[in-house]
């Protein structure tokens, strides 16, 4: 199970993609009083290619611990340093915990939205690999560095984690691809977070976070309901196209047209509000072909679930 959401979506994010396969700890104290990490894992083993939306994160990891830094604001010399230093306190608490002779390898994954090249240059120098577009790799010892640019990685099935990770253009596309594939546990995950959202927005007790932290939440939600919206236009414009064409002039036409306004407005309802579970009994209650359009509107508008089933509640015959 993922762990609850706190402050950070990439916590959750991690949490959730490699409960399976590692064991993962978010928010560690690998000291009292002193370090704390984004995010922490040890693989059960070598980490697997077919890892949902980042098998490029298996490939990298293999089966080292590794430490996971998200970076939403600029990166500054000393939180290279201090990542650097976390690192290698997580090294040191796993020789403790396993009392074994030889330290086991570790990994240091860095996510920026920019490449912070000043820090770069001061901290981890200029010997690196570039082994693709967006990442960078340095050797320390037996450790591996990571910097991985997430406005500059490709979008493809096995980075979609990554990308999510960014901002404004890479988020947006990886949002849009998780929705058209309805690729899980993505799909799922977004929109659990935004009732979780929902739910901070509207109560005093929200976590400690700085502005930053919170513009990238509200910036998240918003890219989640943007993209719903878009893919809702575009998906009733392909329908309308496709009924026309099927239908055509062929007897029953209003028939049709308010069945597959039913299956369109189901079909995204679900998409939108995938925690309310009477669409199915509800929507199939209304049969008027222009109510049916209007709710289709309404869609694209409201993003309350109780609201939208009021609006349904209302046009049912």
């Amino acid at each position: 199970m993922p762990p609850p959401f706190e402050d950070r979506f990439s916590k959750y994010l991690f949490g959730a993609v490699l409960s399976d396969v590692a064991t993962v700890e978010v928010g560690s104290d690998l000291l009292p009083d002193a370090f704390r990490v984004d995010i922490l894992f040890t693989p059960n083993g070598p980490l697997p290619l077919s890892l949902p939306g980042a098998g490029r994160l298996a490939k990298w990891v293999v089966d080292r611990r590794c430490v996971v830094e998200a970076y939403s604001g600029a990166v500054l010399e000393s939180d290279l340093r201090s990542s650097l230093a976390k690192l290698s306190l997580s090294m040191w608490r796993s020789y403790k915990e396993r009392q074994t002779l030889s330290s086991p390898n570790g990994c240091l994954l860095l996510l920026s939205t920019y490449w912070p090249h000043k820090a770069m240059a001061q901290i981890l120098g200029d010997d690196y690999d570039e082994i693709e577009r967006g990442v960078r790799r340095w050797v320390f010892g037996q450790d591996w560095i990571y910097l991985v640019n997430t406005k500059q990685v490709e979008l493809e099935d096995d980075t979609v984690l990554f990308r999510l990770l960014g901002n404004k253009t890479p988020r947006r596309e990886a949002v849009r691809k998780i929705f058209l594939e309805e690729l899980e546990p993505y799909m799922t995950l977004l929109n659990e977070f935004d009732l979780e959202f929902q739910k901070m927005a509207t109560t005093e007790s929200t976590p400690t976070m700085s502005e930053q932290q919170w513009r990238d939440l509200q910036e998240l939600r918003d890219t989640r309901a943007d993209v719903l919206r878009e893919l809702g236009r575009e998906e009733g414009r392909e329908e309308g196209r496709e009924e026309g064409r099927e239908e055509g002039r062929e007897e029953g036409r209003e028939e049709g047209r308010m069945q597959e306004a039913q299956r369109v407005l189901l079909r995204m309802l679900h998409k939108k509000f995938p925690h309310e579970a009477d669409w199915n009994n509800l929507v199939p209650q209304v049969t008027a072909l222009g109510a049916l359009e209007t709710l289709l509107d309404h869609l694209l508008e409201v993003d309350e679930p109780k609201t939208m089933k009021q609006l349904v509640l209302d046009a049912v015959v």
